[in-house]
Formats: structure tokens, sequence, C-alpha cells
């Protein structure tokens, strides 16, 4: 399937210009990419995703789900399939940050559509790294509050004990 088509089917029942519209480009524009005449630009891809919420690098590929997001705006759409571990693995082990970094670099200055997809990716990656941070300190400071929480609630039972034990006195004297 080309990209042509996967916009065809994007589009659905809407006109080229209503979908045009939609994500600011000309309706003579979407009748090229629909034929496979030109690509959409990174403005376009990028009004495509946050219009539709799907994924470029499926709009682009055809690989992966055509929605990343969970229901919004009333959409149904799908979350990933794939499961993500930020466990420590071999293919960790393997990575050279240098090779990495410079294969990005010509990846990024192709001005292609892999490049506006490469970009995207990297944003959501580093936004989805920040988020795991942010939990990570929450989880800490959680169990901090829970371990004072128990440290309090085990002092003020230790210190209404002996208050307890006069009253259960006074109530035992009562019955003699």
């Amino acid at each position: 399937m080309t990209i042509g088509e996967r916009i065809k089917d994007l589009k659905g029942t809407l006109s080229q210009k209503d979908f045009a519209e939609k994500i600011g480009a000309g309706s003579s524009a979407v009748c090229a990419w629909e034929n496979d005449e030109s690509l959409p630009g990174s403005k376009y891809l990028e009004a495509i995703h946050q219009v539709f919420g799907v994924d470029i690098n499926w709009l682009l590929t055809g690989v992966g789900e055509v929605y990343i997001y969970k229901e919004e705006k009333g959409l149904k759409i799908n979350e990933p399939a794939v499961e993500y571990s930020t466990k420590s693995s071999a293919v960790h082990e393997q990575i050279k940050i240098s090779d990495a970094l410079a294969m990005a670099a010509r990846v990024l200055e192709s001005q292609t559509s892999y490049a506006t997809a490469l970009y995207l990716n990297i944003q959501h990656f580093d936004r989805a790294i920040q988020a795991e941070q942010r939990i990570a300190n929450l989880e800490a400071r959680l169990k901090l509050v829970e371990n004072q929480l128990t440290f309090f609630s085990e002092r003020e039972g230790r210190e209404q004990k002996p208050e307890e034990a006069i009253q259960e006195e006074k109530t035992v004297g009562v019955q003699e």
C-alpha cells in the first residue's frame, strides 16, 4: 500500500477539499498525494498527525499501528500493540551512541519525510522518558509519605495505649 492509498483510507468519506481544509492544505496537494505524485511535507504530516491522531511512521511506511492515542476527540484510536521495556537488554549493550547520533544526524539533515518522522519520534521518546522520570519521582515521594504515615500511626498507637489502659482499669473497677 502506498502513502497515497493510506491517505485515501485515512480520508474515508471526506472530500479532498474537506480533508485539505482540516490540515491546512490545498485540495490539489491532497490530490497529488493520493495519486503518489508527491509526498506531504513535514507541516502537513504534523497536521495529519494532530488532526487525525495518526502515527506518522504508519503513514510514511505502512508499518505499525495506524493510531497511537487512546480515545480522543470522539475518534476510536488504538494503542500500540508493542510493550516497551525500560530494563537493559543485550540490544542496549550493543548500541554505540556515537554511531546512532551520526545516523540520526544524516536522516535529520536529509530534508525528507524520514527526517520528519525521526524528529517526531525523538520528541515522543523524550516526552516518554521525562514522564517515566516524573513517575519514578512520584513513586519515591509516595513511599516516603507512606513510611511517615506508618511511623505516625504507630507512634500515635503507643501514646494512646496508656490512656486505653486507664479507661479499661476504670471500667473493670466499676464492674467489680
